[in-house]
């Protein structure tokens, strides 16, 4: 059965947030939370633990979980939110389509390249038309748009559940420290750099960072860069040294070489596969021994 307007089963709504913007709190809700950044940059945090989002990037909230936004950066982000109550999903949802079930089992921060992209806000376009001028038919027909939407994010997107945890014990300096590598890991980093960014000796910071993330600091930082360039593989299509110097390795060979080592397969082997691959290969990436 259709649900209509008066059964708020469904929620569309956009909203410019200035780069000062920060709730104070995390709070749940008992329907999925569809969080679209369209302009700018955010970090997302989800039970404590924190996603870096940027324009184009999807988070996908399931009932029950606490989140919160902070914006950054020098510019307003635009960010659109679909929310949608679990019974408004067919069962077709559910027993027909496991990977449907499966990408609305947990919160994940989806990714899109830049075609599906246009897909989505075409979608979306076509939603808020629905939305402001209401015609006999617009709630059956924004339904629809609905399903569309969560179809093309499980049919196109590529998730990462990969999330900076922000333990309550960890001491607050290391906190910071490891937020500044996972914002800035395509800057050459230094283990001295980052541990005087914190005002911390690069003893103790090499001595604390081994402890909390079982990496070394070159080690834990490589291991962001790689995950980020796996995502770039699997989502757009720049070249390969494009993605070694956005991912901040200093050279296109020691990418290639890098990346061999890690994965058993050369970047552009990997990119040729990648219609048999998901995230999942992301959450296969373990520390290496010392490099």
């Amino acid at each position: 059965m259709m649900p209509g307007v008066e059964d708020q089963y469904f929620y569309l709504e956009t909203q410019i947030r200035v780069p000062s913007f920060a709730m104070s709190y995390e709070h749940s809700h008992n329907y999925y939370e569809i969080f679209y950044l369209r302009s700018g940059a955010c970090t997302y945090m989800v039970n404590s633990s924190y996603f870096n989002l940027e324009a184009g990037d999807v988070m996908l909230i399931i009932p029950g979980d606490r989140h919160a936004t902070r914006y950054e950066g020098k510019e307003n982000s635009e960010r659109i939110i679909l929310s949608c109550r679990q019974e408004a999903l067919p069962e077709m949802f559910y027993e027909r389509l496991p990977e449907v079930k499966n990408m609305l089992a947990k919160s994940v921060k989806i990714m899109l390249n830049q075609s599906s992209c246009t897909h989505l806000e075409n979608i979306l376009e076509r939603m808020f038309i629905e939305r402001d001028d209401p015609a006999k038919l617009s709630p059956a027909i924004s339904y629809t748009y609905m399903l569309e939407f969560l179809l093309l994010l499980c049919n196109r997107g590529v998730f990462s559940y990969d999330a900076y945890v922000s333990a309550k014990e960890l001491d607050l300096d290391i906190d910071h420290a490891l937020k500044y590598i996972t914002q800035n890991y395509s800057l050459p980093l230094t283990l001295e750099g980052v541990a005087d960014q914190v005002n911390l000796s690069p003893t103790y910071f090499s001595r604390k960072i081994r402890q909390v993330t079982g990496s070394t600091f070159k080690e834990h930082l490589n291991n962001i860069r790689l995950k980020r360039a796996i995502q770039m593989l699997l989502t757009n299509d720049s070249s390969i040294t494009e993605i070694a110097m956005v991912c901040g390795f200093n050279s296109s060979n020691y990418f290639k070489d890098f990346f061999h080592k890690r994965m058993g397969v050369s970047p552009r082997q990997y990119r040729k596969q990648s219609d048999h691959l998901n995230e999942s290969s992301l959450d296969k990436i373990t520390p290496a021994a010392k490099e």
